[in-house]
């Protein structure tokens, strides 16, 4: 059939061959689309936090500087995170860092559910500003890592369009649930389980992605 023709093809091509998913291979594995919804789940979230920080921080009764400070710090720990982050997942490798910065997410988002308490608020203004920067190299370096380089560009461009659509959502949902409750208790306690589904989706992806790599190696070897 065809596709002993194309394992044949991909053999006799080997030596220049980049190793990876075509985008086509990639959509029609579950691995792609169980990933897609971690990524949709990730821009919701983290933009779904962050547009709705200083309102927050205003609504449980801080001053409008206070607000801005937790803002900014935010924004300082975020420059110092593209190195934190980078490193994390260099040393620690994809699976433990991922399971690493999941944990840290879900704790900075405790902190801001007692963000009244000026101590947690500050606390999780420097937790979730020190691994934000996920938000921006995650979908690049998950999915050239998942789906490796054949069609790295392709793919990670579909990728980025539904961590832009998670990211349209976020802010939406957030201020729904507020003008529904009139609280953001709700919103982050929603957001904290979030979290831990959105963490769990990307291992199980990644795992589900290693053993098929596993499966299509030996395919190639034979």
């Amino acid at each position: 059939g065809t596709k002993e023709t194309t394992i044949n093809v991909k053999i006799n091509k080997d030596e220049e061959e980049v190793m990876g998913y075509t985008l086509a291979e990639a959509k029609a594995s579950p691995v792609f689309w169980i990933y897609i919804v971690a990524i949709v789940l990730l821009g919701l979230i983290f933009a779904g936090v962050q547009m709705h920080i200083p309102s927050y921080m205003q609504s449980v009764g801080h001053s409008l500087q206070f607000a801005s400070m937790i803002t900014s710090l935010v924004s300082i720990m975020g420059i110092l995170s593209n190195v934190l982050i980078g490193m994390l997942l260099e040393k620690a490798g994809i699976k433990k860092g991922m399971l690493i910065i999941g944990v840290f997410m879900t704790l900075s988002v405790v902190c801001l559910l007692f963000g009244k308490t000026v101590a947690f608020a500050i606390l999780f203004a420097i937790i979730f500003g020190a691994f934000i920067a996920i938000a921006s190299m995650g979908p690049s370096y998950l999915t050239s890592e998942i789906f490796g380089k054949k069609e790295y560009g392709t793919i990670l461009g579909i990728v980025i369009m539904f961590f832009q659509l998670g990211g349209a959502i976020g802010p939406t949902l957030s201020g729904f649930i507020y003008d529904s409750t009139g609280e953001y208790t709700i919103t982050w306690i929603i957001f904290i389980a979030l979290l831990v589904i959105t963490f769990g989706t990307f291992l199980f992806a990644i795992n589900l992605a290693n053993s098929k790599n596993v499966v299509r190696e030996n395919a190639k070897n034979m």
